[in-house]
């Protein structure tokens, strides 16, 4: 099982700070009380890049890798809190978009970002 904890600011129509947990069943992402007062909409994408010497210069949201897609996921939020957590493994029929799969089936190394896309 991969273990993995960061925070990273992360970039949408604004700026948004998330911390996130991630394990190979789940991926978990926080938006950060200090990035807005108010609720926020739009989508979460995670964005994945190998984790090989090749690949760590590069930001995972730099994408996407024409000659060597990357794995990437999404879901859509209404109303997030700051502070509130959502997780990917919660996603209903229909929210979850991701190629080329669910991110719970990766295998392997991987690094990870996080992007809160306001709507």
């Amino acid at each position: 099982m991969m273990n993995w904890q960061w925070r990273m600011c992360v970039a949408g129509a604004a700026v948004a700070c998330v911390s996130a947990v991630a394990s190979a069943d789940d991926f978990a992402v926080t938006f950060s009380e200090d990035a807005a007062a108010e609720p926020q909409a739009g989508r979460v994408i995670l964005f994945f890049a190998p984790d090989e010497p090749r690949w760590r210069r590069i930001q995972p949201a730099s994408g996407p890798f024409w000659h060597s897609p990357q794995p990437i996921a999404s879901i859509p939020v209404d109303g997030l809190e700051p502070g509130e957590t959502v997780r990917f493994s919660d996603a209903g029929a229909g929210e979850l978009a991701a190629f080329p799969g669910p991110p719970h089936e990766l295998e392997g190394p991987w690094r990870v970002q996080a992007v809160l896309d306001r709507a």
